[in-house]
């Protein structure tokens, strides 16, 4: 029975790394991409440790000139940017060391009716395993500047690296946080750890009726 339940637990220890979407990330640093006006696929360096790249040629970095979104308004002069500046690029910022928050001031062009690809983020482990990803959806409106801040947040430093790609993709001012604060598990993991222990129950609960019954 005890060795079942160990199992059982073991398991749940083991599911594999989620990280919360969130909107704000107390605690970060933020970085501002460097102002470079530069069009390619890099690799530049952010910060020590942090570097950006792209897998399309004519992506931008440090881009201040003006950016439109489409629907989404445009970014004016002075407001220094990474774009993907394609529907499919796909642009990844990387960590000499993981962290456990990363996140940016985002904005994308819609879907129009001419079949863009959706806007997506996602953090990865140094596995290359995937541990969350977030399609960027709100339409931000047709003014200056404007975007929507989102990040991933995890409970230990797994973050290896983040990736941005499609609809022509642009953020702004990096924000990192290197340590763990404390970060609640997603719901979807408490259920399978309570569906784990659940197991485990059932299993200890046949087994002393079986022990009772050959009694």
């Amino acid at each position: 029975m005890f060795t079942k339940f160990t199992l059982a637990l073991a398991m749940v220890a083991c599911l594999p790394a989620q990280a919360a979407v969130v909107t704000a990330l107390p605690g970060s640093t933020t970085y501002a991409i460097p102002v470079e006006n530069y069009f390619g696929a890099g690799p530049k360096t952010i910060a020590p440790g942090i570097t950006w790249s792209s897998d399309y040629a004519s992506s931008v970095y440090g881009y201040e000139n003006g950016y439109v979104f489409g629907d989404n308004g445009d970014w004016s002069a002075g407001l220094s940017m990474i774009g993907s500046n394609d529907d499919l690029a796909k642009m990844t910022i990387t960590f000499d060391n993981p962290v456990a928050g990363v996140g940016m001031f985002w904005n994308f062009a819609p879907d129009d009716g001419s079949g863009l690809s959706p806007a997506v983020i996602a953090v990865y482990d140094t596995s290359n395993n995937l541990i969350e990803s977030h399609t960027l959806t709100d339409i931000v409106g047709t003014g200056t500047n404007q975007g929507k801040f989102y990040a991933f947040l995890e409970n230990t430093a797994s973050i290896s690296y983040m990736t941005m790609q499609g609809a022509f993709i642009g953020g702004a001012n990096l924000e990192v946080l290197s340590a763990p604060t404390g970060v609640v598990p997603e719901p979807a993991t408490y259920a399978l750890a309570l569906a784990g222990l659940g197991v485990a129950g059932v299993v200890a609960r046949r087994g002393r009726r079986q022990h009772h019954s050959a009694a």
